[in-house]
């Protein structure tokens, strides 16, 4: 973060009801190089750039620069350092949780089946899109945390499943998606109710599938009880369950009132 955003950082979090003072202190700490430099102020210490590779709870490995050079060429050889000079990273999984790709290497490529992204720029994806091989594609599973994603990007939209581990402030009915889980506890039946309503209007084809669970048994219960008064619904016994089918051939079965799955299915 530069010093004009450091400072229209610290600006923005006074200007709110309840201010946070420790991290106001931490920005303003951050500008004193600046400052310094602008006064024409020699620092009284040594700036560094370090990298650091972690495995696990272990540091394998950690190296410093000195700050006397410009930083695009310390992150360039610290780069180079933690990809020992690998044009390409083969991996089953890759997490992204950077702001910004700007700083990898032009031509390194990642091969990976699941990718898993969390990031507060919107446009991440977008340039992230350029490293990742061919052969990527569709990817396996893509997991996000759900804030600032185009949830109907083509990477998102073609992968085989799409996890979002936190749906708070996220338009649920703007998704595509025909393979959707969502891994946090749903607590709001409102919101549940007008997801299911939602999903059973605009139910893109056979073989569509969304899962969630509820929070609590009783707003389950609840669920199910108000879906039985969905126009067009009927009830069919099988075994000790009670499956719902709904127009549209939607099948929603209720799995131990902890799992709500919603698979669609033909009459064939």
């Amino acid at each position: 973060m530069d010093a004009f955003n450091i400072r229209s950082k610290v600006k923005q979090l006074m200007s709110q009801p309840y201010p946070d003072y420790e991290l106001i202190k931490a920005l303003n700490e951050n500008l004193v190089p600046y400052n310094l430099r602008r006064e024409g102020i020699i620092p009284p210490y040594s700036v560094y750039v370090q990298l650091q590779i972690s495995f696990g709870d272990s540091i394998k490995h950690v190296e410093r620069l000195e700050y006397k050079q410009y930083v695009y060429n310390a992150m360039k050889y610290l780069i180079w350092k933690f990809f020992t000079g690998r044009k390409t990273i083969l991996t089953q999984n890759f997490g992204f949780y950077c702001e910004d790709v700007v700083r990898l290497p032009q031509e390194m490529k990642i091969h990976t089946k699941n990718l898993h992204l969390k990031t507060s720029k919107t446009n991440t994806i977008r340039k992230l899109k350029p490293f990742l091989v061919p052969e990527c594609f569709p990817l396996d599973s893509f997991k996000t945390n759900g804030r600032n994603i185009e949830v109907n990007n083509d990477i998102i939209r073609t992968s085989k499943l799409l996890l979002i581990t936190d749906t708070r402030g996220l338009n649920l009915r703007q998704i595509e998606h025909s393979n959707i889980r969502l891994l946090d506890m749903m607590a709001d039946r409102s919101e549940f109710i007008a997801l299911l309503r939602h999903w059973l209007e605009n139910i893109p084809s056979v073989g569509t599938s969304f899962s969630l669970r509820m929070a609590f048994r009783y707003l389950a219960e609840d669920v199910y009880k108000e879906l039985e008064r969905s126009p067009g619904v009927t009830i069919r016994k099988i075994a000790s369950r009670r499956r719902l089918h709904f127009p549209l051939q939607a099948l929603i079965p209720l799995l131990i009132y902890k799992n709500i799955l919603l698979p669609t299915t033909s009459d064939s």
